[in-house]
């Protein structure tokens, strides 16, 4: 199951930005972008990922973006299992837009 960061499309332009990335050990990774336009639009993506164990993965990102007239805020926290011969897969992700409204998705699945 893919599970790829979950970022806002809402993000057209950046005038300044910055994009930090690395693992902080062995089993944790993050991924920070954040932005602003000078005419008052800032958005921020990060994302972080564990796998405490060969057979395990935790991952958890958030975006947020604010402008005149807009807020947007998404989630998508995921955990992956994979113990031969069953996999796995529980993932919730929401977003919070006062344009679009409010959207929750949950997924479980166990492959065999």
């Amino acid at each position: 199951m893919n599970s790829g960061p979950y970022a806002s499309q809402r993000i057209r332009n950046v005038d300044a930005g910055l994009k930090a990335y690395g693992r902080i050990s062995d089993k944790t990774s993050c991924d920070l972008i954040d932005t602003i336009r000078f005419d008052h639009e800032h958005g921020s993506i990060s994302n972080v990922t564990v796998d405490p164990t060969p057979n395990d993965s935790f991952r958890v990102t958030a975006t947020s973006l604010t402008k005149r007239g807009l807020q947007n805020f998404a989630y998508l926290a995921r955990y992956c299992r994979q113990a031969r011969p069953l996999s796995l897969f529980v993932r919730s992700m929401g977003s919070q837009d006062t344009e679009a409204g409010d959207v929750q998705y949950e997924t479980a699945s166990a492959l065999y």
